[in-house]
């Protein structure tokens, strides 16, 4: 027997498998615009379905649990689910807790694999700390808010002595990918040494490493504001596939000049584009549009954790296009040689272009 419940809020008519639906889809990064602006409304709308929707969150990131366990819950839950529909065949009118109906749902939606939703062990994050992650290294985290952040190589976060719930505030420096939970009444504050970032329930990438010229912030789905420290009072908002990119000029009579431009002609990319061009670094491919191997060479420095010196000015300055896996570093520098000839030498960690 399949059971539906509808959940009635704020005049408005929901059943739980279209709640688990938007849920799921929501955790699996894979939730529309149309359907995050149909759940963002419901939550918005009603303080006692919001409070459900954290506690069905606070449910699934409760607990790091190893694959046997998985395994073990999710038979209970089968188990759990088998009685209460029993329950209701014996006595229709009895009430039950639906959410609980609604999290076992979402836990076999997403099935065990959710527990490994991505390759990265995560963390599950307590107050107040510092992640790090060191070159080569990648770290996925689940914040106390329910925002899952997962940390590129050689990059590290600070979360503010005092966040929590009511004070979602972080600093940046590195590169990471944010899906940040949704909570319009607190907004998500992250700093970094070149811009700030304000977002209420979004998923996207903000690369601001300190030792780069550029800093970019690609919007995935939702709604950010970006403000850069010597322009307060210039608000810069991204609606879905647009990108700021912040260039940092070298030093001019001992001061920094910075420009910003969100360039659509250059870095505009359709929705399909964006979501999975910015989500590749995670998978261990790096993609290189238009770069100088200087600027490559610092990108492969932190993903191989290697040194490079050039002795050669024209090979620092040919540019690259490009896609490839994180394969042996030799293999990338003998492809790169393929398309602009130069030669290397490798000492260890040190790699040398002639």
């Amino acid at each position: 027997m399949k059971i539906v419940y509808t959940i009635i809020h704020s005049n408005q008519i929901m059943t739980s498998e279209e709640f688990v639906r938007l849920i799921t889809a929501e955790f699996l990064e894979e939730i529309s615009q149309a359907d995050r602006e149909k759940l963002d409304s419901l939550l918005s709308q009603d303080p006692q379905l919001l409070q459900e929707y954290h506690s069905i969150r606070s449910y699934l990131l409760s607990a790091q649990i190893e694959e046997q366990e998985n395994i073990a819950l999710y038979r209970k839950i089968q188990s759990k689910i088998a009685t209460i529909e029993q329950g209701y065949q014996m006595e229709k009118k009895r009430k039950f807790n639906w959410l609980l109906r609604i999290a076992a749902l979402i836990l076999i939606t997403l099935g065990t694999s959710y527990f490994l939703w991505n390759e990265y062990r995560p963390v599950v994050a307590s107050n107040p700390l510092v992640y790090s992650t060191a070159k080569g290294i990648k770290k996925s985290l689940l914040l106390s808010d329910g925002t899952r952040v997962i940390l590129n190589v050689d990059s590290k976060i600070k979360l503010a002595n005092t966040f929590g719930p009511n004070h979602r505030e972080i600093y940046l420096s590195g590169e990471g990918y944010f899906n940040v939970h949704h909570d319009s009444a607190h907004p998500f504050l992250i700093h970094t040494d070149k811009a700030d970032i304000k977002v209420l329930g979004t998923v996207f990438n903000l690369k601001a490493y300190p030792r780069d010229k550029v800093s970019e912030t690609t919007l995935i789905t939702g709604k950010v504001q970006v403000t850069l420290p010597d322009r307060p009072n210039d608000v810069i908002t991204l609606n879905p596939s647009e990108k700021l990119i912040v260039r940092y000029q070298d030093q001019v009579s001992g001061k920094v000049q910075k420009s910003y431009s969100s360039l659509p002609e250059l870095t505009y990319l359709n929705k399909e584009d964006t979501a999975v061009v910015e989500a590749l670094w995670r998978y261990h491919t790096i993609v290189f549009r238009g770069k100088t191997f200087g600027d490559l060479s610092k990108e492969m420095e932190r993903v191989y954790d290697v040194s490079f010196e050039f002795r050669s000015a024209k090979a620092r300055d040919a540019s690259f296009s490009g896609t490839f896996d994180q394969k042996e570093i030799r293999d990338v520098l003998d492809a790169l040689a393929l398309i602009e000839p130069f030669s290397y030498s490798m000492d260890n960690k040190k790699i040398t272009i002639y």
